[in-house]
C-alpha cells in the first residue's frame, strides 16, 4: 500500500515516472492512493495535459482510477488529482465544479465511504451537487455562495444534516444567524468549532432570533466547543445560554476580560455551566497561570482543580 498527500510539486504528477518506479521497485503494490494539489506553470499546458498520463492501460489494468476537481473557477491550470475507490476515501474535499464540464476524464465516484466532508469552494452550483449518504462530520472553509437555494437548502441536498456529530466553520465571514439556523437542523452535533466573532451583525434582541435561540438551547447536544476568535464576556454569556450542555470549552478571550469570564463560568449563582469541567484559554501569556490561580483561591471558586500552561494555552480541569 502506498498513500500520498502532496502539493505544489509537479514531479508528483508524472504518471510515466510513477509507472516505471512501481514496475521496478514495487511490483506487488496493491493500493496506490494519491491526493495532490498543484498549479501548472508551463506555457500552453493545462492541468488536463499532465493528469492524462494516469489514464493509460497500466493504471486501468490494476484498477487504479483517478479523478480531479478544479480549485479555482474557470481555471484549467490548477486542480486536485486524487484516487477513486470506495474503500479508500473517508475524507473528501469539495471544490468548485462547473455545470458544463469539459473534463472528459472525470470519473464517477462512490461516496458511501466518506465520513468527513470538507467544503473548500467559494461557490456551489446546484446542478452538479454530489450526495454523501454517510457523512457525520462537516467542515466549511469559506462562506460560499449558491446558485439559487439558501446555504442550508444546498447542504441538505449534499448530506443528511441529522447525521452530523461534528461541525467546523473555518470562515470568519460565515454569519452567526446561518450557524444557528444550521444548528436547528443538526440536533446530534456534539462538537462545534467556530472561527468568527459571535455577535457581529447578529441581533440577539429580535423576537425571531430569541425564539430560534430558545429552541436551539433546548434541543442541541453540543458538549465540546472551540472558539478561534477572541471572545468577550458578553459573547461567552450568550454561548453558555445557547449551549447549556457544554462539558469542554476551548476559546480565545479578550485579555482584559479573562478574569471576569472565569468567574462567570465557575459561578454557583447560575446553573448554565453545571456540566462544564474543562476550560482551555488559547494563546495567552504565561502570567495568566498565576493570575488564574490567585483568582480561584481568593474567590474560593473551586476546591479541587488542576491547572497547567502548555504551548501558550492555559488548561483548567475541575
Amino acid at each position: 500500500m502506498l498513500r500520498l498527500t502532496t502539493g505544489y510539486n509537479e514531479k508528483c504528477l508524472n504518471g510515466k515516472r510513477w509507472q516505471q518506479l512501481i514496475m521496478s521497485y514495487m511490483p506487488y503494490l496493491r493500493i496506490f492512493d494519491i491526493n495532490h494539489q498543484d498549479y501548472i506553470e508551463k506555457k500552453n499546458f493545462t492541468y488536463h495535459h499532465i493528469i492524462n498520463q494516469f489514464n493509460s492501460s497500466f493504471w486501468t489494468e490494476k484498477k487504479w482510477f483517478f479523478t480531479h476537481q478544479h480549485d479555482q473557477k474557470k481555471q484549467s491550470t490548477s486542480g486536485i488529482l486524487y484516487s477513486t475507490a470506495p474503500y479508500r476515501r473517508k475524507d473528501y474535499s469539495y471544490y468548485w465544479e462547473p455545470v458544463n464540464t469539459k473534463c472528459s476524464n472525470i470519473q464517477k465516484e462512490n461516496f458511501n465511504s466518506v465520513k468527513h466532508l470538507r467544503i473548500a469552494s467559494e461557490e456551489i452550483v446546484n446542478d452538479c451537487l454530489n450526495y454523501f449518504p454517510n457523512v457525520n462530520e462537516l467542515s466549511i472553509e469559506h462562506k460560499f455562495t449558491t446558485s439559487g437555494d439558501s446555504i442550508i437548502a444546498t447542504l441538505r441536498r449534499m448530506i443528511s444534516l441529522r447525521q452530523l456529530t461534528k461541525l467546523v466553520i473555518e470562515s470568519h465571514l460565515f454569519p452567526m444567524k446561518d450557524i444557528i439556523n444550521l444548528l436547528l437542523l443538526t440536533p446530534n452535533v456534539h462538537t462545534l468549532s467556530l472561527n468568527l466573532y459571535i455577535l457581529d451583525y447578529f441581533n440577539i434582541n429580535s423576537n425571531r432570533q430569541k425564539k430560534i435561540c430558545q429552541y436551539v438551547s433546548k434541543k442541541n447536544k453540543i458538549q465540546n466547543l472551540i472558539l478561534n476568535q477572541r471572545c468577550s464576556l458578553t459573547e461567552i454569556q450568550f454561548i453558555v445560554y445557547l449551549l447549556p450542555r457544554l462539558k469542554c470549552l476551548k476559546a480565545q478571550m479578550e485579555r482584559k476580560e479573562i478574569g471576569q469570564i472565569i468567574r462567570f463560568l465557575l459561578s454557583k449563582t447560575h446553573n448554565r455551566t453545571r456540566n462544564l469541567f474543562y476550560l482551555c484559554i488559547l494563546e495567552v501569556p504565561k502570567v495568566c497561570l498565576t493570575e488564574t490561580k490567585v483568582l480561584i483561591e481568593s474567590k474560593n471558586l473551586l476546591n479541587d482543580y488542576s491547572i497547567k500552561y502548555i504551548d501558550r494555552d492555559l488548561h483548567l480541569w475541575w
